[in-house]
């Protein structure tokens, strides 16, 4: 594989998509590039970058959450809106040069807050693809879409369903009218096919602390979680 340059994230740029009262109560305070994973190659390193072809290159963008949560009954007691939902579609909505994606999600079973059943949401979450970037340096230019990721966890996508803690909606810099995760990655938790709850990111990652909800369920039937939910809000 040939080289590229890292993604030049801005803190100040997360910092005026996020912070209340634009975008949502739980915030990325900084972020860090990390280069992950190439679709169809060996890992590659900050000065690699794809060569042309149909895969997406993936890259994992490391941060700071203000909040992490160590229960599902904390996530349920910060989340204004709980849903099981459908991902319809995504759109990557990059923001002074960081990757944001809004997803069209269908509400299938609302758990918590005024959502009625079938309501289409607008989840915005920090990841998504963004189009190659200019080479810098020595740096060959990149041919292929970056696919960035938060802590290695993807974002959500098209046909897949979720269980979802959301707050908002809530409008900012970046986009009106939409629904956040609470504490990011920590507010979504796949289910699928079989109705098991499944953790989307690296299982190396499981042992942080910022993973301790993703622990708690993965591999669990999605049932027994929302019973969880539904307990705790009562």
């Amino acid at each position: 594989m040939r080289k590229f340059a890292p993604l030049a994230l801005s803190a100040v740029a997360i910092a005026i998509a996020l912070v209340a009262p634009s975008i949502g109560r739980t915030h990325v305070q900084s972020v860090e590039p990390i280069p992950g994973r190439q679709a169809d190659a060996p890992t590659s390193n900050e000065n690699e970058v794809a060569t042309t072809g149909p895969a997406t290159t993936s890259s994992a963008i490391r941060g700071e959450l203000s909040k992490v949560y160590s229960s599902i009954a904390a996530l349920t007691g910060d989340a204004s809106v709980i849903i099981v939902g459908r991902i319809l579609s995504s759109a990557p909505q990059p923001y002074e040069n960081v990757p944001f994606t809004i997803s069209k999600v269908s509400a299938e079973q609302v758990l918590k807050g005024s959502v009625p059943a079938g309501a289409l949401l607008d989840v915005f979450e920090t990841g998504g693809v963004m189009a190659p970037r200019p080479a810098r340096g020595n740096a060959v230019q990149a041919t292929r879409p970056l696919e960035y990721s938060f802590e290695g966890v993807p974002v959500v996508k098209p046909g897949e369903r979720y269980l979802l803690f959301l707050t908002g909606p809530t409008s900012g810099a970046a986009a009106s009218g939409v629904y956040t995760l609470v504490g990011e990655f920590q507010g979504k938790h796949l289910i699928d096919a079989s109705g098991t709850i499944r953790f989307t990111g690296n299982a190396q990652e499981l042992g942080g602390v910022e993973f301790a909800t993703a622990r708690a369920t993965n591999g669990r039937p999605a049932t027994d979680i929302i019973q969880e939910v539904q307990g705790s809000i009562r």
